[in-house]
């Protein structure tokens, strides 16, 4: 592998966390925070939760459409022996952005652009993971907040 090449991958994966990292932040820094101060964290989670379902489709439709390894997860898919490894990211990344933690496990599905029974789990579980710890979280730092208030 030349010098080129490796640039070209690390760019690439940069970009891919960079732009996700970007996307993501309208979600965990502006509506989260707003939605769960307001609503509280019940409705925020009737709320929220089809959101980011719909917006994590999509997510995954657009990932689906490259041919670029954007985030790494291809190749860490095929060089990864552990799949205690692969559980432990797909926790944090379901925690951190659930479309990468969905393509972390199932991967890029050029030819098919439908989700099968199998694909609809891991999808429903990382956004069910990211989005309850979110929330738990976040009315966690509200209550102490109110209560120093």
């Amino acid at each position: 592998m030349t010098f080129h090449n490796i640039w070209k991958k690390i760019t690439t994966i940069s970009v891919g966390h960079a732009g996700a990292e970007a996307l993501n932040h309208i979600f965990d820094v502006l509506l989260y925070p707003v939605t769960i101060w307001f609503l509280g964290p019940f409705w925020s989670f009737l709320v929220l939760v089809p959101l980011s379902l719909l917006w994590d489709y999509g997510v995954i439709l657009i990932y689906n459409q490259t041919s670029h390894d954007w985030w790494g997860f291809e190749a860490l898919r095929r060089k990864a022996k552990s799949p205690i490894l692969i559980g432990l990211l797909f926790v944090f990344f379901s925690w951190w952005d659930p479309p990468r933690a969905f393509a972390l496990v199932r991967g890029r599905h050029l030819n098919r652009k439908k989700f099968d029974r199998n694909d609809w789990k891991w999808f429903f579980s990382a956004n069910l993971i990211g989005n309850v710890m979110w929330i738990v979280m976040l009315t966690g730092i509200f209550e102490i907040i109110r209560n120093i208030i």
